[in-house]
C-alpha cells in the first residue's frame, strides 16, 4: 500500500506519510521534536515556528551551550527530555554523525517516528536503525539525507525481495560537486573534497 502526501511539508524535510496522516485523520497537528539546531535544523524550526500547517513543534534539542537562538521554541541540552515526552509523535533528528545511532534509537523505542538528514548514522547504523522502527511500527523518513530528497528512497520501502538491479542518478548535491571538480577540473579526490 503505498501512502501519498498532498499537503505542503516542510522543504528541508520529507515527513513519513503515515504518521503525518494518522495525525491530519485526528484532526491534531503533529507534535514535533527536533535535535540539532544547525543550518538544517535552524532552517526547519523557522518553517514551523511560522506556521507549517498541520505541525506544531513542541521542543528542541541543542549541543551547543552559550550560543544565542533566534528560535522562540523551548528548548534543552538533553535529547531524553524529548525522548521522554509522551507529547511529541516525531523527532527530527538533525544533529549530524555516527553519535546520533543512540538518541535515534531511544526516540524510536520510545514510540516515536523518525526523520534524518544524517548520512553518516545511515551509512553505519542503517540495518538497526530501521530494524528497531520495523519492530515498533514507526516510520522512518530518510528521504532528505540521500539525493537531494528525491523521493525515490520512499518507493524502495515497497518493494519486497526484488531485485534491483540499479539506480542512476546523484547521491546528493556534495557528490555531484566533487564528481563535477574530478571530471571538468581534472581535480583529484582529496583537493575536490
Amino acid at each position: 500500500k503505498v501512502l501519498s502526501c498532498k499537503q505542503k511539508l516542510p522543504s528541508c524535510i520529507i515527513a513519513p506519510c503515515s504518521i503525518f496522516m494518522s495525525a491530519r485523520i485526528e484532526g491534531r497537528p503533529l507534535n514535533v521534536g527536533v535535535f540539532g539546531a544547525g543550518n538544517i535544523g535552524s532552517e526547519l524550526i523557522s518553517q514551523l515556528e511560522a506556521g507549517e500547517e498541520g505541525f506544531r513543534i513542541r521542543r528542541v534539542a541543542v549541543l551547543r551551550r552559550g550560543v544565542e537562538r533566534t528560535f522562540q521554541t523551548p528548548y534543552t541540552h538533553d535529547v531524553m527530555d524529548i525522548i521522554k515526552d509522551p507529547n511529541i509523535d516525531i523527532v527530527f533528528e538533525l544533529m549530524g554523525g555516527e553519535g546520533a545511532e543512540k538518541p535515534i534509537i531511544d526516540a524510536i523505542d520510545s514510540g516515536k517516528s523518525l526523520v534524518t538528514a544524517n548520512k553518516a548514522v545511515l551509512a553505519k547504523s542503517a540495518k538497526t536503525i530501521f530494524d528497531a522502527a520495523r519492530s515498533r511500527e514507526k516510520d522512518v523518513g530518510f528521504e532528505a539525507s540521500v539525493g537531494g530528497k528525491i523521493p525515490i528512497m520512499a518507493l524502495l520501502r515497497y518493494f519486497d525481495g526484488e531485485e534491483i538491479l540499479s539506480i542512476d542518478a546523484g547521491p546528493n548535491g556534495t557528490t555531484m560537486f566533487i564528481f563535477t571538480m574530478m571530471a571538468e577540473y581534472g581535480m583529484d579526490y582529496e583537493s575536490a573534497l
